[in-house]
């Protein structure tokens, strides 16, 4: 009967024992099912943020460099992505993301990018759009060109005005733009930026010019000589055929019969001295030299086309609004690989008897001078250019895989 018992007791001992490795083996698949699983979450999670740090990335680029949707190929099919971009500052060291950029219409830009953590990727897609530009743009005074010489006012009552706050998108116009970078800041005489800065700076007036001196053109159809050229002709050509405009080969600024530049696109098809007491707005293009005496003052846009940009002493008129030095013939150049491209003229900007005038940067001056063009020239405006000030937006963020 004892052995019975024990006999008994061992089954049940074996019985127990074997239970509790069931319960322990259970228990240790059930933690390692658990590990993987958070593993995969936080790797999941790794993915989705190195994905989102992609996306920001890219839209930083695209706002920094003004990129639009012009600069990339139409989104056609399965993402195309790039090579992988180490989050360096990830958890996961062995996250990153891949990014695809494609134009998805007229004005809009899709950025997909694809996260990845170990084994694991999230995939998001941002719907991003650059609103169209107009002259908002524009700086007070661009030289898109090469300046040949500038003779910097000496009068403390010469004032050019750009904008540096809030009231206009973006912040901040420059006084003056020129046309190229100053690449090497330990020559100080090898760019454009540097003759105006070294001109400005010798009569010392740097104070004079609010929003200082920029070494970029914010509007790329102006940095493109023979396409703002034709857009240029074809104001002029509007203006021959519309009660809006007037070609003319000069402007009668004395008496009673002076003419009427008031809310007009006017082409003057020579040299303008603006003299007197002389007043107008809308969109002034002069295809010759252009220079300033006595107290006038025009409200818009001035575009000259040739090389001389003249400033006489008397007076105090100006501009409101922005003016563009683009000084024709176009020249042709040829680089050291032997391509061959359309530049303006030289630019030389005069200044006779100290100089006394206000150039400031005016949105609304310059919205009235956009508006007077028809809706053709307006597009056509909109589709060639790009501004480094145009508004962009963020339509769409979401993930899609």
């Amino acid at each position: 009967m004892r052995d019975k018992q024990q006999g008994i007791a061992l089954t049940v001992s074996l019985v127990l024992l074997v239970g509790a490795l069931v319960v322990a083996v259970g228990g240790m698949q059930t933690a390692q099912l658990g590990e993987v699983s958070t593993g995969n979450s936080r790797a999941s999670a790794s993915a989705l943020m190195a994905a989102e740090y992609g996306a920001s990335e890219q839209l930083d680029t695209l706002k920094s460099t003004g990129q639009g949707p012009s600069d990339f190929s139409d989104c056609v099919g399965t993402p195309s992505f790039g090579s992988l971009q180490t989050v360096s500052n990830s958890q996961d060291t062995s996250a990153g993301y891949k990014v695809e950029t494609c134009r998805s219409g007229v004005d809009a830009i899709r950025i997909t990018v694809q996260g990845e953590a170990g084994q694991m990727s999230r995939t998001i897609q941002v719907g991003y759009t650059q609103a169209d530009s107009t002259f908002l743009g524009l700086s007070a005074i661009t030289f898109p060109g090469h300046i040949n010489s500038f003779d910097a006012p000496n009068s403390g009552s010469f004032i050019v005005e750009g904008a540096v706050d809030e009231s206009v998108s973006g912040g901040q116009r420059p006084a003056i733009s020129t046309h190229s970078p100053d690449d090497d800041p330990s020559n100080s005489t090898d760019s454009d930026y540097d003759t105006i800065v070294n001109a400005i700076n010798g009569v010392g007036r740097e104070d004079n010019y609010e929003g200082g001196i920029s070494t970029e053109v914010s509007e790329s159809l102006l940095t493109n000589p023979a396409a703002f050229a034709q857009f240029v002709a074809d104001i002029k050509a509007y203006a021959q055929s519309s009660q809006h405009g007037q070609v003319i080969s000069e402007i009668d600024t004395n008496g009673n019969d002076k003419t009427d530049l008031d809310n007009k696109i006017t082409v003057v098809e020579g040299d303008l001295v603006l003299s007197g007491s002389a007043s107008g707005s809308g969109i002034l293009i002069v295809e010759g030299d252009y220079g300033t005496s006595g107290t006038p003052q025009f409200d818009g846009l001035i575009i000259i086309q040739g090389g001389t940009f003249g400033i006489s002493g008397g007076g105090h008129g100006g501009m409101n609004g922005a003016l563009v030095m683009a000084p024709m013939p176009l020249v042709t150049t040829t680089d050291a690989d032997g391509n061959t491209q359309a530049e303006y003229s030289y630019t030389d900007v005069v200044t006779n008897g100290g100089g006394n005038a206000t150039y400031s940067y005016d949105a609304d001056a310059l919205t009235a001078a956009f508006n007077l063009l028809p809706e053709s020239l307006q597009q056509e405006w909109m589709s060639t250019n790009v501004s480094t000030y145009a508004e962009t937006e963020v339509t769409s963020w979401q993930e899609i895989l």
